[in-house]
């Protein structure tokens, strides 16, 4: 459908005929063919004017200004004037012309159109109407470039603000990473300052995998810098409070000694934090203790021993020195066996050996003298058998320990084990010197007596093996036999009518000096207590 732009109709214009375009406005056919006729009738009234160029170029116009139509309500056209009343008018005004004197032409001029009110057309209207929403579009499409260049301007502030951020986060963090990196930790104050100042910038670093890695080493470092320093610190103010101590050392008691000597043992396996300085110093002062305690040791032995009257207290310190001298001298010696090319050190192993062996003797002339026949006569007996819990044992295959009215039963492992079935009383209160009295009966086999057994088997134990091989015990006869451990001296004897005395032997001065009394039975023995004391003098 179309729209004439003169009176606003709407027309279908037929597909297949031809017209004639008068106009570039659109016309219905009313208006077009109205448009046709108006030209038609302008053409033949300008074929009986005179042209243009025949008026005279001089004369003055006589046209008087046109006035702007004003729009009006479309009202019936005014009458037309009638012809006859044109006619003189126009023949007076023939007569009266001033120009050339040629005849006037008495010829009817056409009546002249009508003049259309434009303002009061409809397609004036459309005109307006169209201007109208150009406006609105314009105003809207105005609105709309406001409001995407007002988007655009923030998103590129948006976007520049963004870049700026980022900018100053990297700023940041490159100030961090430098300062970072450049914190001394070899240092006490750089490893504490590179700890704060990575806890305080922990956001900068926490969610930057590569930094962090670097961060997290860094101060791992320089804690385990700072931990080693603090380390150091302490052993040297521990070394010097015991040199401080060992300063006095001849006037010291030799416990004081071996506990200053214990303290540089325990700094010993951790002086290599400190260094080899450190190290070197710690093992002289350590030789220099031990030398001095030795010394200490032999003394407080020999003032003990000289006691008199002698006393058991004066046994007592004794005993302690002999253990003391004894653990010095098993010290160097383990060291010694693995370096028996070291001059200084078999010295001083040499040395040792004899301090020890001094006191070893110091120690049997005190209790030879101290343990008379009346001390032991006083001494009272002890039950062995009476209280099972007392005796210390293993489980073996097929080994049997029973206690029945008083009876201690006895049968050797298993063929198949390696071991023997060993049971021992006295381990708890570690006996020294002490008497033992029993009933044995060998059923089968053979069995060994151990003398100051250590709850820890070693091979240096006193032991008196009993059996009935040909020249031995005779099996199922029960034999009294009495045994006595004092100082250095064994003293082992049958009682009874076939009792060839007491056979006295020296304990060597590398056996073992204290320890519990012990029964050893190996496979296919049997054998039966029926009786079992002991006095305990030390």
């Amino acid at each position: 459908m179309l729209t004439c732009e003169n009176c606003g109709k709407s027309f279908e214009e037929p597909a297949n005929r031809m017209v004639e375009v008068t106009s570039l406005r659109v016309l219905c056919p009313s208006c077009s063919a109205a448009r046709a006729a108006a030209k038609a009738r302008q053409g033949s009234s300008s074929a009986g004017r005179p042209s243009s160029e025949t008026r005279t170029k001089d004369a003055p116009s006589t046209s008087i200004p046109a006035k702007k139509v004003q729009p009006r309500l479309e009202t019936a056209p005014p009458p037309r004037p009638k012809t006859a009343s044109l006619a003189p008018a126009a023949s007076a005004s023939t007569n009266s012309s001033p120009r050339s004197g040629k005849p006037v032409s008495t010829t009817r001029l056409p009546e002249k159109k009508p003049k259309l009110d434009v303002d009061s057309l409809a397609s004036h209207n459309l005109s307006k109407k169209g201007s109208r929403e150009i406006w609105v579009s314009f105003g809207v499409a105005v609105v709309v470039f406001a409001i995407a260049g007002g988007v655009l301007w923030r998103v590129l502030g948006q976007k520049a603000q963004e870049k700026a951020d980022r900018e100053a986060i990297q700023a940041k963090v490159d100030g961090f990473r430098d300062k970072f990196r450049s914190l001394d930790i070899t240092t006490e104050d750089g490893a504490r300052q590179l700890i704060a100042f990575g806890e305080e910038n922990k956001p900068i670093w926490e969610e930057r995998e590569e930094l962090g890695t670097e961060v997290v080493n860094r101060t791992a470092k320089a804690k385990d810098f700072l931990e080693r320093a603090e380390a150091q610190k302490e052993l040297i103010q521990r070394l010097d409070a015991i040199e401080l101590v060992m300063a006095g050392a001849a006037a010291l008691a030799p416990s004081e000694l071996a506990e200053q000597l214990r303290r540089m043992d325990e700094l010993k396996p951790k002086a290599g934090i400190v260094g080899a300085e450190f190290e070197a110093r710690l093992d002289k002062d350590r030789a220099d203790g031990e030398r001095v305690h030795m010394e200490r040791l032999v003394a407080t032995a020999e003032a003990a021993a000289a006691t008199i009257p002698l006393d058991r207290a004066a046994l007592n310190t004794l005993a302690q020195v002999e253990d003391d001298v004894h653990r010095i001298f098993e010290n160097v010696y383990r060291v010694w066996d693995k370096n028996k090319q070291d001059v200084p050190l078999s010295d001083k192993k040499k040395d040792y050996e004899d301090k020890y062996k001094s006191v070893i003797k110091l120690s049997d002339d005190a209790v030879e003298r101290f343990f008379s026949a009346e001390v032991i006569e006083n001494t009272p007996w002890r039950d062995l058998l009476a209280d099972p819990s007392a005796w210390k044992t293993g489980e073996l295959k097929g080994y049997e320990h029973n206690f029945v009215n008083g009876v201690l039963h006895l049968v050797g492992p298993d063929p198949s084990e390696g071991a023997q079935g060993i049971m021992s009383i006295g381990d708890k209160e570690v006996w020294r010197d002490f008497l033992v009295e029993m009933d044995i009966t060998i059923l089968k086999g053979d069995c060994e007596i151990f003398f100051r057994l250590s709850p820890v088997w070693q091979k240096n134990v006193e032991s008196l093996e009993l059996t009935t091989d040909e020249g031995g015990l005779e099996a199922e006869r029960t034999y009294t036999y009495f045994f006595s451990a004092i100082g250095s001296t064994l003293i082992d004897e049958i009682k009874g009518e076939d009792s060839l005395g007491a056979n006295r032997k020296s304990i060597s001065w590398t056996q073992i000096r204290k320890g519990g009394f012990g029964i050893a039975v190996p496979k296919n023995t049997e054998i039966r207590l029926t009786k079992l004391r002991a006095k305990v003098l030390r």
